[in-house]
């Protein structure tokens, strides 16, 4: 197992684990120096505090970051498990099971993994008959599969953004889907413990039916298990004992207080060395400060009075069973509220949300009546079948081994059968079959929901790195971006302007950027330079866009506007015009600051066409832009907007998340105006406008969805080129930088112009502005 465990590590990080490795065994071997246990805890904190110096990045190291997130999975626990446990053996480990136990296999590939207690590993190897443990193993890893499927379906299809909660329903399913996330979490856990049972490690749940919890003291018992034992192993029983003579209420206060504190502590703590960055938010704060008040409220009632649980010795009568259900319900929606607060991003976006809901307590979706009674009456149901088959258990009732592996094997079959196309097309209804296809899809892809990649996408720009819930594929995208990965504008290219524009690119500089070298010419553009008058026998094309068009982390001549450029002024025939295209994209742009751009700037330099290149986002970026021109007081130079903004009530000093949330209805609006006055501007300076939809790596667009953000553009008097096909058959491994940023690198900007070249084969400008029966596939024109 040891071997197996470090050969993993080697092939996951290649030399890069003899760092990795090295450093582990030099904690190990601190922990056995022939020195007084005060002084080897003090060498241990010596070399934590240097480490963490560099984990911040203040001292460079030799090897690299990707080795921290599982160096702290590794070893910020687990080390004073050790220390604490290691002094007390009666029976000494052997070496092998003392390394083993921090390079756990499945740690390399789980940052986020559970807190394996020492004494417990030892002491439960292969503990009971080995196929029995093995047994339990393959259970949980199909359980932790099945959570993680139900998680990816809640994410993409149930989660939803609190900018787009506008009612009462909105804001039940905002956060009742919140707290269900984190079967990901419960999924992953199971998985990993699962996997350790199959080497003989008979160690317990991980978690147990939380979120049937009958109390808060119940939740505390059951969600996390390891994470609860260590503790109290550590902070609840010394404290207790320690203020007991002082009264048993006081002690038990008084160290559950401890215990939170110490969790909310060590969660900052464990988020440092998974991401580099020490977290600390109020909502953070007051989350497991409301939770450690319900617990010990809870704790003394139950001190007092005992606590109500169902052993298998009780009665079960109908008073009984709806106690059960009313108690589980009630902790289950204290529950999803305060876990509300605290994935959430601030303080005041959680008020924000209550007030909303305050202002509008209806439900606008009719259709949430009915899934409410169903989800009403199912809750009802599994409650009550999982209390009778906790009575069992209590009972010592243990299922039969044959009858646990069979219905394992019946399980994952049909899992099997209802997830593979040319089975399930043999058994579901043709009426129902594109839709379940695409449900059994997205559970087989990794990518963040229509929210999280607007999330991160707005992190490309501004400082919303607070990402803080565990239960979020966001949280693992920003847990490995790279602390070198710096924004733009901290390099000093991208220069802000304090008017509607915002921000602009600095002229005739030249930086190196994500390890790229990034130049700008005299105009500001990241372009060649060019001449402000168009030379003659040249058709200019001006091409406007975002940092995907800018072209992050890809160096200058590698971005697919000058590739588009090169080939076609490679290609052309003899005599033809001769091709530039002026690159205007800046980074972090949205529509309403490329349309200022437009008139302000654009043609300055008389295009003939105008490439707009646009993204599906385009709508709810827009809507943030005009949000914070409006709450911050800038002037808006649009008086269709001023009024827009005045009917969301969006006043100068509103607060930022009710801005958002105030203008989310006005997205498609604010759109089709946008693009109506981006084609009146073309026409009125003689300029072709032609809309080009970029699709962004990564992205799963509905094809409804996609039409008819084409379609706000075909109305808008553009012509269509769509390179919605750019990226087909190349994994997004192949064509990006990574799930932390989804530019596309040098392959992918390469694949675009390829694209786009197709589409815009033997097309000049005459004939962009003339019938669509003269464009090749995939461009249409409308005159």
């Amino acid at each position: 197992f040891l071997l197996l465990s470090l050969a993993a590590v080697a092939v996951i990080f290649g030399w890069q684990a003899l760092w990795l490795i090295g450093i582990g065994l030099l904690l190990i071997g601190v922990c056995h120096l022939p020195l007084s246990l005060g002084t080897r805890i003090g060498v241990l904190t010596a070399l934590g505090v240097a480490l963490a110096v560099m984990r911040a990045g203040w001292i460079d190291v030799p090897w690299s970051a990707a080795i921290w997130p599982i160096l702290g999975s590794m070893f910020m626990f687990r080390l004073i498990l050790y220390v604490y446990d290691s002094r007390r053996e009666t029976t000494p480990a052997t070496w092998p099971q003392r390394i083993a136990y921090f390079f756990l296999l499945p740690n390399v590939v789980f940052p986020l993994f559970p807190v394996v207690d020492y004494k417990t590993y030892l002491r439960t190897y292969y503990s009971e008959e080995r196929h029995r443990i093995y047994q339990v193993g393959v259970i949980w890893i199909f359980r932790g599969l099945t959570q993680l499927v139900f998680y990816r379906l809640i994410y993409y299809y149930v989660s939803m953004s609190p900018t787009e909660v506008e009612d009462l329903g909105d804001m039940a399913r905002y956060v009742i889907s919140g707290f269900l996330l984190y079967l990901r979490i419960s999924g992953q856990f199971h998985i990993i413990v699962g996997m350790l049972r199959l080497f003989g490690f008979n160690l317990p749940e991980t978690h147990h039916l939380y979120f049937l919890s009958t109390s808060f003291t119940d939740f505390w018992r059951r969600i996390n298990i390891y994470w609860k034992d260590f503790m109290m192993k550590l902070f609840f029983y010394p404290a207790f004992f320690r203020l007991r003579k002082r009264g048993e209420t006081m002690a038990l206060l008084a160290a559950t207080a401890l215990v939170f504190f110490a969790t909310w502590v060590l969660h900052a703590y464990q988020w440092f060395w998974i991401r580099g960055s020490y977290l600390l938010a109020w909502h953070d704060v007051m989350f497991w400060t409301l939770l450690a008040v319900l617990v010990m409220i809870n704790t003394v009632w139950e001190a007092r009075h005992g606590t109500v649980r169902l052993v298998s010795g009780q009665t079960w009568t109908a008073k009984r069973a709806v106690g059960v259900v009313l108690r589980t319900a009630a902790t289950f929606s204290v529950i999803c509220l305060l876990w509300s607060l605290w994935t959430g991003s601030s303080m005041a976006e959680w008020f924000g949300l209550w007030k909303t809901t305050i202002a509008n307590p209806t439900v606008s979706d009719a259709r949430l009546i009915p899934a409410a009674i169903l989800g009403v009456l199912g809750f009802v149901a599994v409650t009550l079948y999982f209390a009778v088959r906790e009575r069992k258990r209590l009972a010592g009732d243990q299922q039969p081994f044959a009858q646990s592996a069979a219905m394992v094997v019946a399980s994952a079959t049909a899992l099997c059968v209802f997830a593979t196309p040319t089975l399930y097309a043999r058994l579901i209804p043709s009426s129902i079959g594109p839709t379940y296809a695409a449900l059994v899809t997205s559970t087989r892809e990794l990518r963040l929901s229509g929210h999280d990649a607007d999330m991160l996408q707005r992190g490309y720009y501004e400082d919303l790195l607070s990402v803080q819930s565990f239960n979020t594929q966001l949280w693992e995208v920003y847990s490995s971006w790279p602390l070198n990965w710096s924004r733009l504008e901290d390099t000093g290219v991208l220069h802000l302007t304090g008017d509607f524009l915002k921000q602009d690119l600095a002229p005739s500089m030249e930086i190196h950027f994500r390890n790229a070298t990034l130049k700008t010419n005299r105009w500001g553009m990241r372009d060649k330079e060019y001449t402000r008058e168009v030379p003659p026998n040249t058709h200019r094309f001006a091409m406007v866009g975002s940092s995907h068009v800018m072209g992050y982390g890809v160096d200058d001549g590698q971005t697919f506007e000058a590739v588009l450029e090169a080939k076609l002024n490679e290609t052309r025939a003899p005599g033809a015009e001769a091709v530039e295209i002026l690159n205007f994209a800046v980074d972090g742009y949205n529509p309403l600051q490329e349309l200022r751009q437009l008139e302000t700037r654009v043609f300055d330099f008389s295009p003939r066409t105008v490439l707009y290149v646009a993204h599906y986002g385009a709508p709810y970026r827009s809507m943030l832009h005009l949000a914070e021109m409006a709450r911050t007081g800038i002037e808006i130079p649009y008086p269709e907007l001023r009024e827009m903004a005045a009917r969301a009530n969006v006043p100068a000093g509103t607060g930022r998340f009710e801005s958002e949330q105030r203008l989310t209805p006005f997205q498609n609006e604010l759109l089709v105006w946008i693009y109506k006055r981006m084609v009146e501007l073309c026409k009125a300076r003689g300029a072709a406008p032609v809309w080009v939809y970029l699709p962004q790596v990564g992205d799963v667009v509905d094809p409804t969805a996609l039409a008819k953000f084409e379609q706000v553009a075909r109305d808008a008097g553009f012509t269509i080129v769509s390179l919605a096909d750019a990226f087909d058959g190349h994994p997004a491994s192949t064509i990006w930088f990574g799930e932390w940023d989804r530019h596309p690198n040098a392959n992918g900007h390469r694949l675009i112009a390829e694209s786009f070249y197709r589409k815009l084969q033997g097309v000049n400008a005459t004939i962009l502005t003339g019938p669509a029966a003269a464009l090749p596939s995939g461009v249409e024109s409308r005159d």
